[in-house]
């Protein structure tokens, strides 16, 4: 299991199938090309999350919310999905090591796709990567 902590307090295994294609993104406040890549990610998120059949979890390994809260809104980034994961115990289950890391997930809870390092997530070889992969998990049956 990959718990991890969401805002309201509840928890959230990661490694659950979804039923959506759900994209894990391990990332900290103090990680310079977390911060670098934020824009991209959130301009990503704000054009699919209208999309029921797509979930973002951004997993900050930072120790508290309150500077979690306070990084994302001084970059007005309030909307992006958060979970904490101060132990990362949930980063450590995916072998995440390194900051940011993104894994992409199918509905039934496969890899499809795991990405070291900031990525651009607005060029348009990552949109077309991201819309092609986001087809290929919606297209097989959701799981459940």
């Amino acid at each position: 299991p990959s718990p991890v902590t969401l805002k309201d307090g509840t928890t959230r295994d990661l490694s659950a199938p979804s039923g959506k294609l759900l994209v894990v993104h391990f990332w900290a406040t103090w990680c310079a090309p977390c911060e670098e890549e934020l824009p991209g990610l959130l301009a990503w998120w704000r054009g699919v999350k209208s999309n029921p059949r797509i979930e973002l979890v951004a997993v900050s390994v930072d120790e508290e919310w309150t500077v979690v809260d306070g990084f994302l809104t001084k970059r007005n980034a309030g909307d992006l999905p958060i979970a904490l994961d101060p132990k990362k115990s949930a980063a450590s289950a995916f072998g995440t090591e390194k900051f940011p890391e993104t894994w992409f997930l199918s509905p039934d809870g496969e890899v499809l796709l795991h990405q070291v390092g900031a990525q651009d997530w607005t060029s348009p070889a990552a949109r077309s990567a991201l819309d092609a992969l986001a087809a290929k998990a919606l297209a097989s049956p959701a799981a459940g």
